[in-house]
């Protein structure tokens, strides 16, 4: 479906209601484009929002060599890992290893290659040897990709989402759907006076890849500007084009719009460890997507932000952002602060008083996430493939809304229970942030790799039944 725009250049219906969101407030658009433009925009919106939830067709991914695969596999008692991961490789040439598990400096060794590049084709790797990656993980690691796959196989039929779903969009192709979520929560914030009543509405742009805080940009004013600062991040509709051009006195405050982006709705009310923003980093060891087998180490920590948490400041990166030790400014990098998840409850004792936060049952809450995640979606998209197996390092604010209305209204509360938000899925998840997380705690970091290696490399000497028994570990 096309349209014609007032200067008679073909536009797809995203890039015609793209224009629209942008420019609807411009007198270069005539009244009937303008209709016509508003129309688009409800139809797609509503054909997007109101088929979320319909059954679609889904062919199952399977490694056509699975059989084969499997067929050829002998019993053993060792397994040989190489790896170019400078920091695996010191832990395994420096940390007591598995019985069983032999290090190797040839990849064309190995029966197991813990490879930080990315597999290209997996089809070409040799039938004994595994890979510590699956094909399509883009699904998940991918942040562009990641809401499509929530889309596609957890959306309910209303269009609901889960829980711990933030609203999240690929500017690159669906800026017109951000726009319009944008502006219905505007105008619902515009007619109500109640706190309590309104719809938050400030967002986060992310790079579609990459992870460390970097790249991120705030929306957070709720003017006009934010979109047009948001579609400086939209791609595919070349800047050249537009028929009216940026608030020249804003055009120097959108940086650079290279590279894939995506906008996620900000948690505004966040639970805070010593007044300051927190998120955590846990990670998720899969054995296999199908049939889905993966554990969570007990091991998971907080990435405190440098400096108090407060709404009236979320321009200051020090305060909105929960990742600092990668910072160019090495003063920042350094004041960044983690505590490992055996101190969460006395930091939120200290924070909100004795036992008001459940820090527990948040990390219960928290595993029942995970287990949606990748149980339900990403097997489906992943599918089955014998000789991967992966990790994954996964970020979750937590949502303290209803703590904090309770708080304002000078209500008691005990045993108040967060809800996790997902923020993001990464591919080899940070190493350095576990060694720095446990402190003085080397025993800690010891058991964490080691447990990893038993899952993700040791499949035929280390059972399912062992692991499932395994103090450390949780199953999805």
């Amino acid at each position: 479906m096309s349209m014609q725009s007032s200067l008679g250049k073909p536009l797809s219906l995203s890039s015609a209601a793209w224009y629209l969101a942008l420019y609807q407030d411009s007198v270069a658009w005539d009244i009937p484009t303008k209709e016509a433009f508003a129309s688009a925009i409800a139809q797609h919106s509503e054909a997007f929002f109101g088929g979320l939830g319909q059954p679609q067709p889904f062919t199952s991914k399977k490694d056509p060599r699975h059989d084969q695969i499997l067929a050829s596999r002998q019993p053993a008692d060792t397994v040989r890992i190489f790896t170019d991961y400078e920091v695996l490789t010191e832990a395994l040439t420096t940390i007591p290893m598995p019985k069983g598990l032999i290090y190797v400096e040839k990849e064309e060794e190995a029966d197991f290659v813990f490879t930080c590049r990315h597999v290209r084709n997996f089809l070409q790797l040799p039938l004994h040897q595994r890979v510590c990656q699956f094909p399509y993980e883009a699904a998940i690691i991918r942040k562009d990709l990641l809401p499509i796959t929530v889309r596609k196989h957890l959306y309910k039929p209303d269009g609901s989402s889960p829980s711990w779903w933030q609203p999240c969009y690929d500017l690159a192709t669906e800026f017109h759907l951000f726009a319009h979520d944008y502006q219905e929560r505007l105008q619902h914030n515009s007619r109500t006076n109640a706190a309590q009543d309104r719809r938050h509405n400030r967002w986060i742009i992310k790079p579609a890849q990459g992870t460390r805080g970097m790249g991120h940009q705030l929306i957070f004013s709720e003017t006009a500007d934010d979109l047009r600062k948001a579609a400086c991040y939209a791609p595919r509709i070349p800047m050249s084009h537009l028929p009216v051009p940026l608030n020249p006195a804003h055009s120097g405050d959108y940086g650079d719009n290279t590279g894939d982006r995506v906008v996620q709705l900000l948690v505004e009310q966040p639970l805070l460890i010593d007044h300051r923003k927190f998120d955590i980093r846990c990670y998720v060891f899969v054995r296999s997507f199908d049939p889905f087998v993966a554990y969570v180490p007990q091991l998971h920590y907080a990435r405190l932000a440098n400096k108090p948490y407060s709404m009236k400041e979320l321009d200051n990166r020090e305060v909105a952002l929960t990742v600092s030790a990668y910072d160019e400014d090495e003063a920042i990098a350094n004041a960044q602060e983690r505590h490992v998840h055996t101190e969460f409850q006395s930091c939120l004792d200290a924070q909100y008083g004795d036992n008001v936060v459940d820090s527990s049952a948040m990390w219960t809450r928290t595993l029942e996430m995970l287990r949606e995640l990748f149980g339900s979606a990403a097997a489906k998209e992943i599918g089955s493939w014998p000789n991967s197996s992966a990790y994954y390092g996964v970020d979750v604010i937590y949502d303290a809304s209803g703590l904090t209305a309770a708080i304002e209204q000078g209500s008691a509360v005990t045993g108040f229970v967060p809800q996790p938000k997902l923020l993001e899925v990464n591919f080899l998840g940070d190493w350095h942030g576990v060694e720095v997380a446990v402190n003085d705690d080397k025993e800690l970091y010891h058991h964490w790799v080691r447990d990893l290696l038993q899952v993700l490399v040791m499949t035929e000497q280390v059972t399912t039944d062992e692991l499932d028994n395994h103090p450390r570990l949780h199953r999805l």
